[in-house]
């Protein structure tokens, strides 16, 4: 039979395992950008260079404004819901990135 400390010890174990999996304490990590552009930026926004009467927003890769524009910019639009600080930092840093690549 299993001490007691052993089976507190195993709980332990699994519900660090449990949490990780469901993302419980998980609010420190980082959102990518590209991820947030897609789920809440590409149906009416591209990154290609290439406009489509598709994307009524249009084609943001020659779009260069400043950072803190381009926050207010991504603030304003009309999302299914409401970015966190963190999400809106991660889409323009993704944007800013691909459009140096350009």
């Amino acid at each position: 039979m299993k001490s007691k400390s052993s089976i507190i010890k195993s709980l332990a174990v699994s519900w660090v395992f449990v949490a990780a999996l469901c993302g419980c304490g998980g609010s420190h990590l980082t959102p990518s950008g590209r991820a947030v552009f897609v789920t809440s930026c590409n149906a009416c926004h591209s990154l290609t260079g290439i406009n489509t009467p598709r994307q009524q927003g249009g084609d943001l890769l020659d779009l260069h404004l400043s950072r803190a524009v381009l926050l207010q910019f991504a603030r304003e639009m009309p999302v299914r819901h409401q970015l966190s600080q963190a999400e809106l930092g991660a889409v323009v840093s993704y944007i800013l990135a691909v459009q140096r690549r350009g």
